[in-house]
C-alpha cells in the first residue's frame, strides 16, 4: 500500500494464497488496531487498493502452472482459484468475477483460516480505476460440500431480505451495524427517492435508472441537479450533506462496504499478519 508491492511473499502458490489471507486478517483489523475486531468479523464486503489486482492475477497464473484450469471449477478439479458466478455487483459490471479457496492442499481442502472462520475470498474488477472489490465468503463453490453450503446460505440470505420472513425468524437485515456489505442502505434510498420527488423526476426515468445502483452515483447525480435545479439547491444539499456526514469516500462508494484507499484508512496492526503467517506456515506443514 505504501509503494513496495514487489516486497510481498509471493515466490509460491502458497506463499502467495498465505499473503492473501493475511492481507485480508490486516483489512479487517486495522481500522481499529485490533486483531480482536478480525476475529469477530461477521459479513462484510471491501474496495481495496487496484494494487492489490496484481496479486489476485498473480496467483491465478500460479494455480495454472500447478496444471489447473481456471475457466470454472466445472472444467475440472480445481480447489484453488477460478471464475465463478456471483450475485455481488450484477447492476454495475459484467466482468468475470474471481473465487479464490483457501486451500493449500487438496489433501487437506479448504480451511477455515480468514476472519470469521471463512474459507473463500471473491474477487471483482468492477472497472474502477482506483478500486478492486474483494469479499470474505464462508465457502466457495468447489466440491460438493462447498458448493451445497455456499447455495443454502444464497437461499437463505435471499429469504431474509423478505420482510415477514425476517421478522419470523428473527433474521439480521443487510443494514445491520454488523454488517458492512455493499448494499445501499434503505434510509440512504429513502432519502434519494425523496430528492427525486422533490425534483420532479420519475423513478421510471433514464436517470433513476442511471444512477440507482451505487452512493457514489446517487451523490454525482445529486451534483448534475444542483447545477441544473438551482431552485432545488437547499434539498440537494441536504442529501449531499448526508451522504458526507454519513459515508467516507462517498464519491467512490458502491454502498456500506469497507473502503481502504491507503494506509491512512488504516491503523497499521502489522503484528496480525506476522503472526498469522507463522500460524499459516505451521499449519501448511
Amino acid at each position: 500500500m505504501d509503494g513496495n508491492m514487489d516486497k510481498i511473499p509471493r515466490a509460491t502458490r502458497q506463499e502467495t494464497l498465505a499473503t492473501l489471507v493475511s492481507l485480508t486478517w490486516y483489512f479487517c483489523s486495522g481500522t481499529s488496531n485490533s486483531a480482536e475486531k478480525a476475529q469477530n468479523f461477521k459479513e462484510g464486503a471491501f474496495l481495496i487498493p487496484r494494487d492489490f489486482f496484481t496479486l489476485v492475477q498473480h496467483y491465478l497464473k500460479q494455480v495454472e502452472a500447478d496444471g489447473y484450469s481456471i475457466e470454472g471449477w466445472y472444467r475440472g478439479p480445481n480447489p484453488f482459484a477460478y471464475y465463478r458466478t456471483s450475485s455481488h455487483l450484477k447492476k454495475i459490471t459484467k466482468n468475470r468475477h474471481i473465487g479464490i479457496d483457501i486451500c493449500f492442499d487438496k489433501k487437506h481442502g479448504t480451511q477455515a483460516l480468514l476472519p470469521g472462520r471463512k474459507r473463500h475470498l471473491l474477487f471483482i474488477d468492477y472497472g474502477d480505476a482506483e478500486f478492486i472489490y474483494m469479499k470474505p465468503e464462508n465457502y466457495g463453490i468447489y466440491g460438493i460440500f462447498d458448493a451445497f453450503l455456499h447455495g443454502a446460505e444464497f437461499i437463505i440470505e435471499a429469504l431474509g431480505r423478505i420482510g415477514p420472513i425476517r421478522t419470523l425468524f428473527r433474521m439480521k437485515h443487510d443494514d445491520h451495524p454488523i454488517y458492512h456489505k455493499e448494499q445501499i442502505p434503505a434510509d440512504i434510498k429513502k432519502a434519494y427517492h425523496g430528492l427525486l420527488r422533490a425534483c420532479g423526476i420519475n423513478r421510471k426515468s433514464e436517470d433513476y435508472v442511471k444512477y440507482r445502483n451505487s452512493i457514489s452515483a446517487m451523490y454525482d447525480h445529486a451534483q448534475i441537479l444542483k447545477t441544473n435545479l438551482p431552485i432545488k439547491r437547499t434539498e440537494i444539499s441536504e442529501f449531499t450533506s448526508l451522504l458526507e456526514s454519513r459515508f467516507t469516500y462517498p464519491t467512490k462508494r458502491i454502498g456500506n462496504e469497507i473502503i481502504i484507499a491507503s494506509t491512512k484508512d488504516l491503523e497499521p496492526c502489522r503484528y496480525t499478519c506476522h503472526e498469522n503467517m507463522l500460524v499459516f506456515q505451521t499449519t501448511r506443514a
